[in-house]
């Protein structure tokens, strides 16, 4: 497999604007949206957003929840460099 480059990347993103994907985030949180832009430092913003957190991590934002929790966070941005996996979702996001 060959390794992308950010023009790619950036180009790959591009085609799925408006499409469902789910994100994964470094701290194991993922969230599913639509994809609305994305910008040329690859921060990508979704938009009717959904934030899914599996387990017991621990993070500033997450203290006090549930070990497992879903919540709606609207439009969201979401610095490039804290996506370790984005995939395309074929079905719609309300599952």
């Amino acid at each position: 497999m060959s390794s992308s480059t950010p023009a790619s990347t950036t180009d790959l993103l591009s085609s799925l604007l408006h499409k469902p994907l789910r994100i994964t985030l470094t701290d194991g949180r993922e969230i599913t949206g639509r994809l609305y832009c994305i910008d040329d430092k690859k921060n990508i913003v979704l938009r009717n957003a959904v934030e899914r957190r599996k387990g017991n991590e621990v993070t500033p934002l997450t203290i006090g929840l549930k070990s497992s929790s879903t919540r709606s966070i609207g439009m969201v941005m979401i610095p490039g460099k804290d996506a370790v996996k984005i995939e395309g979702l074929k079905k719609d996001i309300s599952q």
